[in-house]
């Protein structure tokens, strides 16, 4: 009986110091506040990096001098036997200063343009662009009629 009691208070201590030396190691004072540490207590959030910077290109001048502002447009045109359309430089412009992810999950626009992802359509969207999502895929491409 009497080893019984050992083991059990052998066990308590063990558990009462390893836990002291764990919260320890894992946050700089005593305090077991996770709300603290993670910050969820924050009531104000930080300032923008560049304040004044708008969704939509031309809202202020001097557009594109600030870092990411200049994304090159990454749209793949499907051929399509309705004719060439092209966009004007201003909305390639447009398109270009739009902040968007990096991502790829590429969706096949209305206007039978694949754009990298729904952020890209979004961007032309408001561009002016009456474009909506056909599907989630890239636009499918023509292929040429097997000559007999």
């Amino acid at each position: 009986m009497d080893k019984l009691v050992v083991f059990f208070l052998f066990a308590i201590i063990t558990n009462v110091l390893c836990m002291s030396v764990r919260n320890k190691r894992q946050s700089n004072d005593d305090d077991d506040v996770l709300d603290d540490r993670y910050g969820w207590e924050l009531t104000t959030r930080p300032p923008r990096q560049f304040p004044g910077q708008g969704f939509f290109p031309g809202l202020f001048p001097g557009q594109g001098q600030f870092p990411g502002q200049q994304q090159r447009l990454t749209t793949t045109r499907a051929p399509n036997n309705l004719g060439t359309t092209t966009m004007s430089p201003a909305i390639q412009q447009c398109i270009r200063s739009c902040p968007v992810t990096a991502e790829y999950n590429p969706v096949c626009g209305t206007d039978n343009i694949t754009y990298n992802n729904p952020g890209r359509l979004t961007c032309a969207q408001a561009c002016g662009i009456n474009v909506s999502v056909l599907r989630s895929l890239p636009c499918p491409t023509a292929t040429q009629a097997p000559t007999s």
